[in-house]
Formats: C-alpha cells, sequence, structure tokens
C-alpha cells in the first residue's frame, strides 16, 4: 500500500491497516506524505491515525474470531476518531 492522501482507512483490511500502521513510523515524514500542507498538528494527527488504524484492526480480527472484547477496541478507535482535527477526519 502507497501512502498518499486519499486513503480511507475505514475501507481498509486488517492486514492493510497494520500496514499503514507500519508504514507511519515516522509521523513527520509520513505526515508530509499525507497531509501535504502541514496543517498545525499533523504530525499528532498522524501518531492518532496509527492509533486508531491499530484499535481498528485489533476490534475486527477479534470481531471476526467471535470475541466480545472487539467492543473495547472499536470504543477506542471511535474516541480517536472523535479528536482528530477536522482535516484528518476527511478521510
Amino acid at each position: 500500500m502507497e501512502l498518499s492522501n486519499s486513503i480511507n482507512l475505514d475501507s481498509l483490511t486488517p492486514e492493510q491497516l497494520w500496514e499503514f500502521w507500519n508504514q507511519t513510523v515516522n509521523s513527520r515524514a509520513s505526515g508530509r506524505i499525507i497531509f501535504p500542507d502541514r496543517p498545525r498538528g499533523y504530525t499528532r494527527a498522524v501518531q492518532n491515525l496509527r492509533n486508531y488504524a491499530a484499535n481498528k484492526a485489533t476490534a475486527m480480527k477479534l470481531r471476526i474470531d467471535g470475541n466480545n472484547r472487539a467492543f473495547e477496541y472499536e470504543h477506542i478507535a471511535d474516541d480517536i476518531y472523535k479528536r482528530l482535527p477536522a482535516f484528518a477526519r476527511l478521510w
């Protein structure tokens, strides 16, 4: 998966979400790709998107496995999403 400013995390599989997580370790460098206009707080937004992707991927895997703990991770992902700045929620 190639990083771009048009990635829709909600359309990705758990494996693709983990790939995004791995590709965005350097939040400054990946942030410049994802948010080329570099809005204030873009590196923090990338860090939060990484956390969102990890929690969403975990929730999806747990749900597939029939594990009720999926709800906990979905809730965490939802909370992270709600706290994202507007420019990062347009995904």
